[in-house]
């Protein structure tokens, strides 16, 4: 384990998980070196570490050797002393992806572009391209025009593309090839959780989606349309979801009640092993 004081939630179901494909918690991510933590949003989790709850979110991914930062929150010097807190070293980032170009998912991105050692890549959106680069001169951006493996069994899927309060915008999600399955992170899920869900299922027909994490925007969807939501990711085949940001306090209710255990608390400071 890095030298970190985090709280790792474990879901304990009877036979040690048995139902699930993946592990969760420390056990899985000391045996597997595979885990993704929230090092970037206003709830605090179960943390011990001294860090700044602050609106946005940032993910960092442990999987396959690489060390890669998905979104990087609203404020440089919030995500660079959070990274540090939990024993992150933002030298060791292999790359980052943003997910969409929103403030809260972007604006962190000039604190690190001093702090990492080699410069690397930043897989972006194309349309966003140029409206990042104004802000991040520094950085080394990469376009992303459509779904690409970026690193053995770790994908950038989409851009997917739609009108958000009458401006275009475009969001990826990144997935990584498990061994138990799919674990797809999500930023926001503007173009909807749904869609976006179908989207990575036609690049990968046959994989089951062992984990969804992060923001699923439907703070503001009713609670019918809530739980038709919460039926049709069960129908896609998603087996566990830990959703965060700005999913809404009534979406993380009805998913709960229709999901139970399977939905997992998934705040600042803590981690997912997989």
């Amino acid at each position: 384990m890095p030298k970190r004081v985090c709280a790792i939630l474990v879901l304990v179901l009877s036979a040690l998980c048995l139902t699930l494909p993946l592990g969760v918690g420390a056990m899985a991510e000391k045996e597997t070196g595979r885990s993704v933590t929230v090092v970037y949003h206003h709830v605090p989790g179960d943390s011990d570490a001294d860090l700044e709850p602050q609106g946005g979110f940032g993910a960092y991914v442990r999987f396959n050797g690489q060390a890669i930062l998905f979104d990087t929150g609203g404020e440089r010097t919030v995500l660079v002393n959070n990274m540090k807190e939990l024993g992150i070293d933002p030298y060791g980032l292999e790359a980052i992806v943003i997910s969409h170009n929103h403030w809260d998912h972007v604006y962190g991105l000039p604190g690190l572009s001093k702090m990492t050692g080699e410069n690397p890549p930043v897989y972006v959106p194309a349309s966003a391209m140029e409206g990042i680069r104004q802000q991040n001169p520094q950085a080394k951006l990469v376009a992303v025009e459509t779904s690409v493996e970026i690193s053995p069994g770790i994908w950038i899927v989409g851009p997917l593309e739609l009108d958000y309060r009458g401006f275009p915008l475009s969001e990826q999600a990144l997935v990584l090839e498990a061994e138990n399955g799919l674990v797809i992170l999500v930023g926001c899920s503007h173009p909807g959780i749904v869609r976006v869900i179908e989207t990575v299922k036609t690049h990968f027909e046959h994989k089951e989606i062992a984990l969804v994490c992060g923001g699923l925007h439907l703070r503001r969807t009713p609670e019918s349309d809530l739980e038709t939501i919460a039926v049709a990711l069960r129908e896609l085949g998603v087996v566990s979801l830990a959703p965060t940001h700005c999913t809404g306090d009534l979406a993380v209710d009805v998913f709960r009640r229709v999901w139970g255990q399977d939905v997992l608390s998934f705040n600042l400071g803590d981690t997912l092993g997989f």
